[in-house]
């Protein structure tokens, strides 16, 4: 899909379970297994799906005077990074990870002048860093500039108890060798390119819209994870504050039916994205799936 002066497209990197009880909180299993069926572990089957953005090439008379020299040549921009393949055999097991190898995804990670995290949960940021045969652990995509959110970097070097086990250090450690752009709220990261805050979910969540006004596309990650967590109570029992959660998607939701945005669902297998609408009885629904 073209967008301003960007073609965008969406690249499966992974298939992985967590428990569906997890997932969707206080919601009861006898409604959400009508929507996402269950394994014999109580698993339920979900996605990493990352985003990448290409930048049209452009006169360098157009070019913003705010972009870095670096950036003469087109952006080349991936959105997250899915769950990388450094699960031992028990982590395989858990989350019944079947990971993607990065030359298999079809776009040119090779030539990434940047990344942007949402935040740095295992499921989003593992792909960054890969171990090398020896052990060692490098990271995927030295060259690239990462941005992320600054609460977020500092959360994730210093999580509360509940949320150790998502923020691995094998997988923040490394990035402070990478070309961190720490930002600190709301802001246009590129032009075009647009950055919210979320802190529901985790402190410092970013999700990001390319395009201005009507028909942007937007990547809210774990802020509405899947196409079943449209309906506003359905919130992760991950979430640090199911409260904060809902008043961050009801605000996200209201601006993308009144906007007719392309809401990318990061961690649904089957529906890539979708514009949103509400139905008779005042509630968030699908309204178009958008092949993406």
């Amino acid at each position: 899909m073209r967008i301003g002066g960007y073609r965008v497209q969406t690249v499966l990197t992974s298939t992985f379970r967590l428990d569906g009880g997890a997932m969707f909180g206080s919601v009861p299993r006898v409604l959400w297994e009508k929507e996402r069926a269950a394994d014999e572990k109580n698993r339920i089957e979900l996605a990493t799906r990352s985003l990448y953005i290409e930048e049209a090439e452009r006169p360098a008379s157009n070019r913003p005077a705010s972009l870095p020299p670096a950036a003469a040549r087109p952006r080349r921009i991936l959105v997250d990074a899915g769950n990388g393949d450094k699960f031992d055999a028990k982590g395989v097991e858990m989350f019944r990870v079947e990971a993607r190898p990065i030359a298999s995804w079809g776009v040119p990670v090779e030539e990434l002048t940047d990344v942007f995290l949402t935040h740095l949960h295992f499921d989003h940021a593992g792909g960054m860093v890969r171990r090398d045969p020896g052990g060692a652990l490098a990271l995927n995509f030295p060259h690239a500039a990462v941005h992320l959110q600054k609460a977020n970097w500092e959360n994730a070097r210093a999580p509360w108890d509940r949320e150790k086990a998502s923020y691995m250090k094998e997988n923040i450690e490394p990035l402070a060798a990478a070309k961190l752009n720490l930002l600190d709220g709301e802001r246009e990261i590129l032009p075009g390119i647009r950055a919210g805050v979320a802190n529901g979910h985790t402190r410092g969540l970013q999700w990001l819209l390319v395009g201005e006004g009507r028909g942007s596309i937007a990547y809210p990650a774990d802020l509405i994870p899947t196409a079943s967590h449209l309906h506003l109570p359905w919130i992760m029992g991950y979430d640090r504050c199911a409260e904060t959660t809902f008043e961050e998607k009801r605000a996200f939701l209201r601006r993308a039916v009144e906007e007719r945005w392309v809401v990318v669902f990061e961690h649904d297998p089957r529906i890539a994205a979708a514009t949103v609408k509400v139905d008779d009885r005042g509630r968030f629904v699908l309204d178009e799936v958008v092949d993406l």
